[in-house]
């Protein structure tokens, strides 16, 4: 366990037995003491995730633009105004940190696909949704890139699924398939990786993603006919 680790299990210990002895019939002056040092701790446990959330944010937008290798903890400190100290109070080393970066990817994923499945089913909802998760798009790119980590290739496999489901029956109905989920399916599966070789940070937009959906239309009308 690190030290970060060590300090949320004391932080919970210490919260679950103030807890519990706020709830005792216990004199008032002592119960609003405990209520204060609850609320202490409170504050305190929030204040390491809120500092350690800015490492992760900043890294994760580093990864997806400038590649895996462009996290090193300098770069990083400069970049959110905080010492390299600062990295190794939260992180007990990079390895640990890259590892804690690839859960929050997958933890993003489990959102986008909850969002995903609420969505009209029309490329005009798609295209944008897409645009919304751009990060998330060009940090997958960069797993599937050095997909021959372990640690990456655990990512991928742990994120795309859910996305996929959630967004199948809306990719469905944007090239023309929503009749035929299984043959969207395929043409997912065939067509994702083209999409991660072309697709590109400067021309990530609407215009780039309705030629692309064209395309994909397109080639469904041949396949028909």
């Amino acid at each position: 366990m690190d030290n970060h680790s060590a300090l949320f299990c004391l932080f919970d210990r210490a919260y679950w037995f103030f807890d519990l002895v706020s709830n005792l019939n216990v004199p008032l002056i002592f119960n609003s003491n405990i209520h204060f040092q609850k609320n202490s701790y409170l504050h305190m446990k929030n204040q390491l995730v809120k500092g350690k959330d800015i490492w992760i944010e900043e890294a994760y937008s580093v990864f997806a633009f400038e590649g895996h290798r462009a996290i090193k903890v300098e770069i990083l400190a400069k970049r959110i105004g905080k010492s390299k100290s600062s990295f190794y109070h939260f992180f007990a080393d990079l390895n640990l940190f890259l590892e804690e970066l690839c859960l929050y990817h997958v933890q993003r994923a489990s959102e986008i696909a909850k969002n995903a499945t609420v969505l009209p089913k029309d490329s005009k909802a798609l295209i944008h949704f897409l645009l919304s998760v751009k990060n998330d798009i060009f940090f997958q790119r960069e797993l599937r890139v050095h997909r021959q980590q372990p640690l990456f290739e655990k990512t991928i496999t742990d994120s795309h699924k859910q996305v996929e489901n959630a967004l199948l029956p809306v990719f469905a109905k944007a090239i023309g398939l929503e009749q035929d989920l299984f043959a969207a399916k395929m043409i997912l599966h065939l067509t994702i990786e083209n999409f991660y070789l072309q697709v590109q940070p400067n021309s990530f937009n609407v215009k780039w993603l309705m030629q692309y959906l064209n395309n994909l239309q397109n080639t469904v009308k041949l396949l028909r006919n």
